[in-house]
């Protein structure tokens, strides 16, 4: 009885991880790709002329 509730917990774990495993797969690609924004939109801020100081 113990062996058999010990593989039933297993299983529960193996599809848990895999199912946070899915999660931060897509939730890194959604990190990329807000920070690919950011850095278009900080683009757009800064100077044409020197691409330093920060348009006002």
């Amino acid at each position: 009885f113990k062996k058999k509730r010990i593989i039933e917990e297993l299983e529960v774990l193996e599809r848990k991880e895999a199912r946070l495993c899915a999660r931060t797969d897509s939730g890194s690609s959604v990190l990329e790709k807000l920070q690919d924004e950011i850095d278009a939109y900080e683009a757009i801020l800064k100077c044409n002329i020197c691409n330093e100081r920060r348009k006002e």
